[in-house]
């Protein structure tokens, strides 16, 4: 996995730990290993490029390089983490681009018929994290 963290990256918030990558095989992948070692609540983990990108059900999620946002957050014991984060991503779509996907539930943002973002909250009832 190849790190940068640009200066072109927005500020996050305090209390948020991001790490930039430039390519890796999964940013969930990754993100699942940080937790299991200790990463704390609210960590993220976003990428350029994944090789080997994961959507619900097992499925494949592939993307042309710089076409799609790859990103994975962290939040140890929130049951609702995909509502409140599909409420976020919704409203920063209003707020930065003044546009208002619909809501698909359980996961996906749509735009005019067509997939703006899909979701994957992956649990692990044996840790605390989601």
């Amino acid at each position: 996995m190849n790190t940068r963290k640009p200066s072109s990256l927005p500020t996050w918030p305090v209390g948020w730990s991001v790490r930039h990558v430039v390519e890796t095989g999964s940013t969930n992948d990754d993100l699942f290993a940080a937790a299991r070692a200790g990463a704390p609540d609210r960590s993220v983990i976003v990428a350029d490029f994944q090789t080997a990108g994961k959507g619900r059900i097992d499925r494949r999620w592939e993307a042309t390089r710089g076409t799609n946002l790859l990103v994975s957050l962290l939040f140890r014991a929130e049951p609702r983490a995909t509502k409140l984060v599909a409420l976020a991503c919704r409203a920063a779509c209003t707020t930065l681009a003044s546009v208002e996907p619909a809501l698909k539930w359980p996961n996906d943002l749509i735009i005019e018929s067509k997939k703006l973002a899909g979701l994957l909250a992956v649990a692990s009832p044996a840790d605390d994290f989601v």
